[in-house]
């Protein structure tokens, strides 16, 4: 009787032991990694600011291109669906506590769909866009991408345009503490045709889905000279880049952004440009991640930031190898009741 007592024991004990290893990695990868994660990133903050100086920071958001439902197959994907929409969400509520910006500005692709998605579709993936991104007393300014309106092999129409401004239209002007920020669309040609007047020590930003230094063209060279920007931001590539030119010449450097940089914004001679990595782990790309900025509107210093993201598809796997021991742990103790049991009618024969 003890004996069989002390293997009941001894049994539980291990199953506690299995199960409590389970829910700890569980909560280890859900919780753990991100706080983790968050603990790289560097504080957000302006270069050798004083009190009587003004700092404005900014999140950048780039191609979340939330999933669509047309070529995910949702009835088969719905969960990576939801998984990848609850990750942007976590990581983007991280990002928004550790920058506490002042704004926050999406660089266009905000739905992988949303050009060839139908009036229902759009609704729902609008309402998925907002719970993913839930609005707060920061200001959002938001850019469409070629997914968003069309533009890489699917025509830009007036209707997608109208389409897209009627949930997300804004002005292509916005000013945000002493930052004015200029909209420009490559893909249509198109900017504001009003510049501003600045007022002392504020700052001009172009914000581009497509990335503008690239793509050197009489449009580009227009643009530069009509806004004389301080600091472009841009998207699209899905990848993290430092481009800076002198005016007139060519393309100086090209460097991936790790590290945080910082920018003299009034040296009118040279343009510098920022290109956001994608915040989706969809996008075929590790390199996933925000990016911030800390203006320094009295000295125009700017201090660019690039908040990396955890891998998801690594705590993917980690989940896959859970279930495959589970699995195996069950699959053995079946085999092993079977065969007892087998064994023991062979004994009675």
């Amino acid at each position: 009787m003890k004996l069989k007592l002390s293997r009941f024991l001894l049994h539980r004990r291990k199953k506690k032991l299995f199960f409590g290893f389970i829910f700890i990695s569980l909560i280890s990868v859900e919780f753990f990694t991100y706080f983790l994660q968050t603990l790289s990133w560097m504080r957000v903050e302006c270069a050798d600011q004083t009190a009587d100086e003004e700092c404005v920071k900014l999140l950048f958001v780039a191609d979340p291109q939330l999933i669509g439902e047309e070529h995910e197959n949702a009835a088969r994907y719905i969960g990576s669906i939801w998984d990848s929409d609850r990750y942007i969400k976590r990581t983007f509520s991280y990002a928004m506590g550790h920058v506490r910006p002042d704004a926050v500005i999406f660089l266009g692709d905000l739905l992988d769909e949303g050009s060839t998605a139908s009036e229902d579709e759009f609704e729902r993936y609008v309402g998925r866009f907002k719970w993913v991104f839930p609005e707060s007393d920061v200001p959002f300014i938001i850019l469409p991408g070629d997914n968003d309106i069309g533009g890489e092999g699917d025509p830009i129409t007036h209707q997608k345009i109208r389409h897209f401004d009627q949930y997300f239209g804004q002005p292509d002007v916005v000013r945000v503490k002493g930052i004015v920020f200029y909209k420009v669309n490559r893909m249509r040609y198109h900017f504001p045709k009003n510049k501003l007047p600045l007022s002392e020590n504020e700052t001009k930003i172009l914000l581009s889905h497509l990335p503008l230094l690239t793509h050197p063209s009489p449009f580009i060279d227009h643009l530069i000279e009509k806004f004389e920007p301080n600091l472009i931001f841009s998207g699209h590539e899905h990848t993290a880049v430092h481009l800076s030119i002198v005016q007139g010449q060519r393309l100086g450097r090209t460097e991936v952004l790790i590290d945080p940089i910082e920018l003299e914004l009034d040296q009118f001679q040279v343009i510098n440009e920022i290109m956001v990595p994608t915040c989706s782990y969809r996008m075929g790309t590790t390199e996933i991640g925000f990016a911030a900025a800390a203006i320094n509107l009295k000295t125009q210093r700017a201090t660019v930031y690039v908040l990396p993201l955890p891998d998801r598809f690594r705590q993917l796997f980690f989940y896959v190898g859970v279930i495959i021991v589970l699995i195996l742990h069950y699959a053995v103790i079946a085999v092993y009741i079977f065969f007892k049991k087998y064994f023991r009618r062979c004994l009675y024969l």
